[in-house]
């Protein structure tokens, strides 16, 4: 921590209803919950995404194979009619 830091930015710890000015309960504060909280948010999201069933993987990769042999003959065609 740099010494212009101060503390209560990086976490302020919660506050029970008897000791906080409003009568409500305060949950933990500041940056280093915020991004605990964002990391959990996005580990949930990646968690939800559904894995590409194989069918599908299999499908694709013939596709790019075809793909990388189309490339290949326009590469080859390029070749022999390139103008000097």
């Amino acid at each position: 921590m740099f010494p212009t830091e101060s503390l209560k930015t990086f976490y302020v710890g919660s506050k029970s209803k008897a000791v906080s000015r409003t009568n409500e309960s305060m949950a933990f504060r500041g940056k280093l919950v915020d991004m605990y909280r964002n990391k959990l948010r996005q580990m949930k999201v990646l968690v939800k995404i559904e894995k590409i069933p194989e069918t599908e993987v299999s499908r694709l990769e013939s596709d790019n194979e075809d793909v990388e042999k189309k490339v290949e003959h326009s590469i080859e065609w390029l070749n022999v009619h390139l103008n000097p």
